[in-house]
């Protein structure tokens, strides 16, 4: 799907990571992470909106340009920005660095000689280990149904996401919400071939 549309995979990844977001917070409307793949390397905020008829190719095409528009305009010791609600992010690394502390749900994705690897970290204070698990295979199911059907707007998508995490678990909005401070954990890993 990345090279045959003209995005990157990491990109791909993070669209369909906020779009799982979406699903399981209830959400249209947020500011997520991203951090990786620019010269700046920190997390910086990517707002992220659900559009009804916008497939995740293009989703992945807007959240990439986003991204890589507000980490070069970030001041070198600007943090993410993400206000106090639900801290939820992706970073893409080649794994020799450590990743961000703070995030109570982190898409790691890395590029190995058979593909794109990524991990879900998470707060297991705020987010049981089934329910990551769940997502990680929901992610996989979004980014295979985008591959197998690319003009398929990304809001109808296999509905697989069919339990909401926790209510006391919203990302940041505009509203605002409860702020996680716990260090992530390993739950979930998946490549995805090139």
């Amino acid at each position: 799907m990345a090279g045959s549309t003209g995005v990157r995979v990491p990109d791909v990844l993070h669209a369909a990571f906020t779009l799982l977001v979406h699903r399981y917070s209830g959400q249209d409307d947020f500011a997520s992470a991203r951090a990786g793949g620019t010269s700046s390397g920190r997390p910086v905020a990517v707002r992220s909106r659900i559009a009804e008829d916008e497939t995740l190719a293009a989703m992945a095409a807007e959240l990439g340009a986003r991204y890589r528009r507000a980490a070069a305009e970030a001041g070198p010791d600007e943090t993410a920005g993400l206000g106090t609600g639900l801290r939820v992010g992706h970073v893409e690394s080649d794994g020799s660095a450590g990743l961000p502390e703070g995030f109570a749900l982190l898409l790691h994705s890395e590029r190995t000689p058979d593909g794109h690897r990524f991990t879900l970290h998470h707060d297991t204070g705020l987010l049981a280990d089934e329910l990551v698990a769940r997502m990680a295979a929901n992610l996989v199911t979004l980014l295979r149904d985008a591959v197998r059907r690319p003009e398929t707007p990304a809001t109808r998508c296999p509905k697989s996401c069919t339990t909401r995490w926790p209510s006391r678990c919203r990302p940041p909005s505009t509203s605002g919400s409860r702020s996680a401070s716990r260090s992530p954990r390993t739950s979930a890993t998946t490549t995805c071939p090139n």
